[in-house]
């Protein structure tokens, strides 16, 4: 049972290498955003730790790592979404 205390935010949910772009200035861009909303503040993070890839472009080494070091831990919801 997930508690109800989580505000709602506006999240990505497929925020990964494959959609982020440096332009030329050192912008950095998000695309495809097809599954964006409005979720619990713990889906991003669950997004990207559950994040295997898609088909031929797997995560990059340690991609995982250093994004979820940025954000709040929320692993315990994230385990229980894995459940």
């Amino acid at each position: 049972m997930f508690e109800s205390t989580c505000r709602l935010v506006f999240t990505h949910q497929d925020l990964a290498a494959r959609n982020l772009i440096l332009d030329d200035n050192g912008r950095l861009w998000a695309i495809d955003w097809e599954l964006a909303g409005w979720y619990p503040e713990y889906i991003e993070y669950a997004c990207i730790a559950s994040d295997t890839g898609a088909p031929n472009l797997p995560v990059p080494q340690g991609w995982k790592e250093t994004v979820l070091s940025y954000l709040q831990s929320y692993e315990r919801e994230y385990n229980m979404l894995e459940t």
